[in-house]
């Protein structure tokens, strides 16, 4: 092949001056792009009798499981996923294959459609990890929560309330009966937790708020 005609000579399986989808030559000299070649067809030949041979070990897995007490049990829990696992390993050969292919001139109208879909998924994929770390490079604040937030000091208060609540709950449950606790005690416990969630109130700011200081800076 060469700039002006664009047609292949002297490679293995291919007829001098047919035309080629790619321009190997510019990359390779004629020795390597026929020697890639012949790469490419001895892996396919590897992968056609690798994909028969699996076939058969699932065919008599298959056959093995037939009437078997487990038989349920096994086809879903070995076969189905060996199954699925040969699908997998059958299309990332043929994707293996492609990918090949493309540093040797395309020997038909067909490799040569195979090899461009990928290499438009390739890049269809490159831009979107593009897109991905743009988005997560932005710096953006997350969304606040609707609600309230507070202080550590109104947290630790509010902790403090909710423990004299207990408490105090607990009395009318037969801790009261067995221990004599002053009604004084009662009484200031109930006003501590009174204090405490009123400061818990004052200090605690709404959402709106913050979103509007944040947009005012």
């Amino acid at each position: 092949m060469n700039a002006d005609s664009g047609r292949v000579t002297g490679i293995p399986g291919m007829t001098n001056g047919q035309v080629s989808a790619t321009v190997a030559d510019a990359w390779f000299s004629r020795d390597t792009t026929a020697h890639i070649v012949e790469l490419t067809q001895r892996v396919e030949r590897l992968h056609g009798k690798a994909s028969k041979r699996v076939a058969e070990a699932c065919s008599t897995l298959d056959a093995a499981l037939q009437g078997h007490a487990l038989e349920a049990r096994l086809r879903d829990a070995l076969l189905a996923p060996l199954q699925r696992d040969c699908e997998l390993l059958t299309e990332v050969a043929e994707r293996v294959q492609v990918r090949m292919s493309l540093f040797a001139p395309a020997c038909t109208q067909s490799a040569f459609d195979k090899g461009m879909a990928l290499q438009l998924l390739d890049i269809r994929a490159e831009e979107n990890a593009r897109e991905q770390q743009a988005d997560a490079s932005k710096s953006s604040a997350a969304p606040m929560p609707f609600g309230y937030w507070m202080s550590e000091d109104s947290f630790n208060r509010l902790e403090r309330a909710c423990s004299a609540a207990m408490l105090l709950g607990s009395i009318g449950a037969g801790i009261g009966e067995s221990m004599a606790i002053p009604f004084d005690a009662v009484a200031a416990s109930a006003n501590y937790v009174h204090e405490d969630l009123a400061a818990v109130v004052a200090d605690a700011t709404h959402t709106s708020d913050l979103d509007a200081g944040h947009d005012a800076h």
